[in-house]
């Protein structure tokens, strides 16, 4: 290839478009001749031809290509003269690195089950594999079209690289359809030419052209569509002056990339069980303030790798938004809603130590909506809607927040039912907040007296209020249920998609006292000493006797969310931490267990602390390449 045309790294437009470029004359070239039995003649050692070559490189200009040009490399013609009419396909697959303590590699990428290639050969142990998908089924003549004792092409690009000067093992792959060797193209790229160690080489913004022929019928192409992760946009306008259609994605969207290698450390996992990085899907960072640098190192130790805060100051939480950014290997992805959106009595408005200042007091709709506004300026993950909310503000906050696709999440408004804010467009809803003053036959008798109780004639704190209504309301709500309207609360649930977050290990742990017991206390060792103190003090100073009715509410989430679970109601795992004693990280294990213990399977549980959060942000991986110099062992 040209010297000129050299490209070691992708951190400039012109380096990204020559990159491209190059990408859209090879796969040209692989789609015409992919080996198979219409292609006889044409070797690999045809089309890497340093004349051909040369011919093809000279191809590329300061603009893109625009259509999908093959050359002949037996006569090494640049291009071929006819209009051969090629096309592409789709998306897909997982991957696995593995190197044991004896150096045995593995880089495995299972893909194709689809149409039964998944089943097992017992006498041989491992699965059947084919990508008859791939195939092109009304192309007769075509390289790729369905025959007997054809191989149809295939994306699959699992990579092991042996450095024999230094003992050394790589095992790397991606899932990832047609990016697969574009992507495995630039980590290699990154790691083996630029000096740059597995974790830089991983965490690298990365591109990916769609102008191929798709890998999966129907086979079309998106000429000139060029994928940018986010960190690339500013070079944008450049490569669209070029020529190039440019789309950005998510940082760290585009190559999930799993690299293992022999230096790192091995471990035995016979007997375990390896699970991908967890989520907690409701903390508190401005909860206990001076808890907040230590939550990082607690949730990392306890495997959990991304975490959603739902409420805290707004400068507060972007602090550490910011520093896990800024350190993605080593801290967890953070998620942040920013304060929680109340109305004109608010609750968490730092009267007391039990109520710090969380939320945002909203006394007119107007005002809510120039709060949202703000909140999406500052770039907010999502929203938090809260109790106090009359039923035009919260609806305002579900529009603005529909314009611009972001999820909100949150408590029920006391003024408003269950159903009213689901159909709304409410997303998920945590501790099953006001669900049972929703699920009894007085559910409109219920709403007339809290919003009475609401007008707050004798301006009572916002704290007060809402503890009253749910101390008149809640227990005998429970006592009450319907069955009809409970049914009817769930249906509406289940149809609008609207998710759980039930924090139920909390609620048990204050009805049953468990944060006494010795397991529950234990978790306190790992809490910064002045925390651990205070807990501790708080705990011996709580005097009150057990109430029945946290028994009661308690077990009723347990029954709730085995029912939910049964309809196919999605849940995510959360947890509240830090609050009522809720040990950074150990909660979540709680959380867990006591979703099991409700009637979760627990393929069910994990699901709710990893792969349904993976529904929610599904362009992004659980942590940034975290996996990236990972360790895998047998």
């Amino acid at each position: 290839m040209a010297n000129k045309q050299k490209v070691k790294t992708l951190q400039s437009a012109d380096d990204i478009h020559k990159f491209i470029e190059i990408l859209k004359l090879t796969f040209a070239d692989r789609e015409m001749y992919f080996t198979g039995k219409y292609n006889t003649r044409v070797k690999a050692s045809h089309l890497l031809n340093d004349t051909y070559l040369n011919k093809r490189i000279r191809l590329i200009t300061e603009k893109a290509i625009d259509t999908i040009i093959p050359g002949d490399p037996l006569s090494k013609n640049s291009l071929l003269p006819i209009d051969n009419d090629i096309k592409p396909w789709g998306a897909g697959t997982v991957h696995i690195s593995i190197i044991d303590k004896d150096n045995n590699a593995v880089s495995c990428t299972p893909s194709g089950g689809w149409i039964r290639s998944n089943e097992v050969i017992n006498e041989l142990g491992f699965p059947l594999g084919n990508r008859l998908m791939t195939f092109y089924l009304s192309k007769p003549g075509h390289a790729n079209f369905i025959t007997p004792l054809q191989q149809p092409r295939t994306t699959l690009s699992p990579t092991l690289i042996i450095n024999h000067k230094k003992k050394e093992i790589l095992s790397c792959g991606t899932m990832g359809g047609d990016a697969q060797d574009q992507w495995q193209a630039q980590f290699l790229m990154n790691y083996m030419f630029s000096n740059k160690n597995i974790d830089q080489a991983l965490n690298e913004p990365r591109v990916s052209s769609e102008h191929l022929p798709a890998f999966f019928h129907p086979h079309d192409p998106n000429y000139k569509q060029l994928l940018l992760e986010e960190r690339l946009a500013p070079l944008q306008s450049k490569l669209i002056k070029k020529g190039h259609k440019c789309q950005t994605v998510t940082d760290w969207s585009e190559g999930f990339i799993l690299c293992t290698r022999k230096k790192n450390k091995i471990y035995d996992g016979k007997g375990l069980y390896m699970i991908p990085g967890l989520w907690d899907s409701h903390i508190h960072f401005a909860f206990e303030e001076e808890l907040a640098n230590s939550m990082f190192n607690l949730f990392i130790g306890h495997g959990i790798t991304s975490v959603r805060d739902t409420g805290g100051e707004l400068s507060f939480v972007k602090k550490w938004k910011k520093e896990s950014q800024n350190n993605p290997n080593y801290y967890p992805r953070v998620k942040i809603a920013g304060p929680l959106i109340d109305g004109k009595f608010n609750v968490y408005n730092g009267n007391s130590v039990y109520f710090p200042p969380l939320s945002v007091r909203t006394a007119s709709v107007k005002e809510t909506e120039e709060m949202v506004l703000d909140l999406i300026k500052n770039d907010v993950d999502f929203l938090k809607a809260y109790e106090m909310l009359t039923p035009e503000q919260f609806e305002v906050v579900i529009k603005i927040a529909k314009k611009n696709n972001l999820r909100v999440s949150g408590h029920i408004p006391l003024s408003m039912d269950v159903i009213s804010a689901s159909n709304l467009g409410l997303n998920s809803i945590e501790h099953f907040r006001n669900i049972e003053m929703s699920s009894t036959n007085k559910t409109h008798e219920l709403l007339y007296k809290r919003r009475n109780i609401l007008k707050n004639k004798n301006q009572i704190l916002g704290s007060s209020l809402r503890t009253s209504i749910h101390n008149s309301q809640r227990i005998s709500s429970i006592k009450n249920i319907d069955t009809i309207q409970l049914d009817k609360v769930l249906n509406v649930l289940l149809e609008n998609d609207t998710w759980q977050i039930p924090t139920i290990s909390m609620y048990k742990g204050l009805a049953y006292e468990e944060y006494n017991d010795d397991k529950w206390k234990n978790s306190f060792e790992y809490l910064p000493l002045k925390i651990k103190e205070k807990w501790n003090d708080q705990i011996l100073k709580r005097v009150s006797p057990v109430n029945d009715d946290s028994r009661v509410f308690s077990e009723w989430q347990k029954s709730m969310t085995n029912i939910m679970n049964k309809k196919g109601i999605k849940f995510m795992a959360g947890t509240d931490t830090p609050i009522f004693f809720q040990t950074p990280g150990y909660s979540l294990h709680t959380e867990l267990e006591v979703l099991v213990e409700s009637g979760l399977s627990s393929i069910e549980a994990i699901e709710s602390a990893t792969y349904n959060l993976s529904l929610i942000h599904i362009s992004e991986p659980t942590r940034q390449e975290a996996i990236s110099d990972g360790v895998l062992g047998v």
